[in-house]
């Protein structure tokens, strides 16, 4: 199934992993990890991510009760990588 996708907008997650190993673009939304560790390679991928969050990675550990780091990836950001991948 994910190797029919023209794109594929994903967390760091499972998915993200497979869909990029079946060359198929990735557009990552990182939060709590590190995306030079865990991030997509290939040329057409992209990666959404705050970097001013000095915690990560914190794996979910994090100091703060939410997921800030996440929280403020607005979908103006998520849909304009996506735009840029699909170029």
């Amino acid at each position: 199934m994910l190797s029919r996708c023209k794109l594929l907008v994903r967390n760091d997650s499972d998915p993200m992993h497979l869909a990029n190993l079946l060359d198929v673009p990735v557009v990552a939304v990182f939060g709590p990890t590190n995306p030079v560790w865990f991030g997509p390679r290939g040329v057409r991928d992209r990666v959404v991510i705050r970097p001013e969050f000095w915690c990560r990675p914190c794996f979910d550990y994090g100091i703060y009760e939410q997921p800030y780091c996440l929280k403020t990836i607005s979908t103006d950001e998520v849909y304009s990588a996506a735009r840029d991948a699909l170029q």
